[in-house]
């Protein structure tokens, strides 16, 4: 009986500048694989090596780069000091749940009123839905965020709209010709969009949450105990 085996890969490494790898090596005290990676990326000097391995919050770029930034958080904001019941609307996968627990554990550490919702991958789909919708106006809510989805919903995003409802889109899929009809679209994809990094899953790096909670720490004043727990937030990753 003939048994079949399965092809052999043989993996070419990009060599890169060894002059700078072993350099990489000495100074940080990192393996030569790994420093054969940084230069492989195309990170060549100490400085930016720096940042790569050893990334702070001061490396972020300006949260308020990112088309509608500034209306989405003066909406939060508004709901934040008006009481107003805000939803988290997410992605049933991995990225989305991810994104609705930073965002969650925010909005309550502040002491916040919020829920959430996560649709069922089989009875109910991808993305929001007027059952959903329904489900959170009931639950006295005023402010749908949307995370990991939301960017194509459009007859959904009217509706929540008909019934009194504001939404906001924290999105980072692809944009479609008309945007919804939402108080804030958030997508670094828009082509409008300055935010220079594009390359941004929902939670992968959560730049797009990190930044909001980061505008929201600008809008509403740098006070310790705010830095403190936007901290406290973001330090379940």
């Amino acid at each position: 009986m003939k048994v079949d085996s399965l092809p052999t890969t043989q993996w070419k490494l990009y060599q890169g500048n060894q002059e700078v790898q072993d350099l990489f090596v000495r100074e940080f005290g990192i393996t030569p694989i790994l420093s054969q990676i940084l230069t492989s990326r195309h990170i060549l000097t100490s400085k930016d090596a720096q940042k790569y391995l050893f990334p702070s919050l001061n490396d972020l770029h300006n949260p308020f780069l990112m088309k509608d930034m500034q209306i989405g958080v003066q909406r939060l904001i508004k709901a934040i000091y008006s009481r107003e019941k805000v939803g988290i609307y997410g992605d049933y996968d991995a990225d989305g749940i991810t994104s609705v627990v930073i965002l969650l554990k925010f909005l309550r550490n502040i002491g916040h009123d919020v829920t959430f919702y996560i649709p069922d991958r089989i009875n109910e789909g991808y993305g929001l839905n007027k059952s959903a919708i329904d489900q959170l106006r009931d639950n006295g809510v005023k402010l749908i965020i949307t995370v990991d989805c939301g960017i194509s919903d459009h007859e959904q995003i009217l509706y929540a709209k008909s019934t009194g409802m504001d939404v906001i889109i924290l999105d980072h899929h692809e944009v479609p010709n008309t945007l919804p009809d939402a108080i804030a679209v958030i997508n670094q994809n828009r082509k409008e969009c300055k935010f220079p990094f594009k390359y941004l899953a929902a939670v992968g790096s959560f730049l797009i949450f990190l930044s909001l909670l980061e505008a929201l720490y600008v809008k509403m004043g740098s006070g310790p105990t705010k830095l403190f727990l936007i901290s406290e937030s973001i330090s379940i990753l």
